[in-house]
């Protein structure tokens, strides 16, 4: 997705950054970044185009939330299969991104290290 194509489906599901980045698990700065063009990992790529496929097809927003109310339905039967389908997915992506943070993580760790020794021979003068 690009990024006009993301703001227009943030304000499609009639949602601020604030809703928008809580739905995708990220800050309001990453949404920013994301409606101005920055580069969209593509964990949060393929949740985004989930979001938009699941608003297609039922015109409304997926939520978590929904995921209770739907089970209550009497088509449970039916629902459950796409909710199941969603939640694998949301989990699968979430996954992704908890991958993705701990490879930066040990990056900067690594930076970080790298760093102090080479501003150890400063200390000593």
């Amino acid at each position: 997705m690009d990024s006009v194509e993301i703001k227009n489906l943030r304000k499609e599901l009639g949602m601020t950054l604030v809703e928008f980045s809580e739905l995708l698990g990220v800050t309001k700065r990453t949404v920013i970044n994301y409606e101005q063009g920055k580069v969209i990992p593509a964990s949060k790529n393929k949740l985004l185009q989930f979001i938009r496929d699941t608003k297609n097809a039922k015109k409304e927003t997926p939520k978590v939330l929904d995921v209770k109310n739907n089970l209550d339905d009497e088509n449970t039967n039916k629902d459950s299969l796409s909710i199941e389908v969603y939640l694998k997915n949301h989990i699968s992506t979430l996954k992704e991104l908890i991958l993705e943070k701990t490879n930066l993580l040990e990056i900067y760790k690594a930076e970080n290290i790298r760093l102090k020794e080479e501003l150890e021979p400063y200390k000593s003068k």
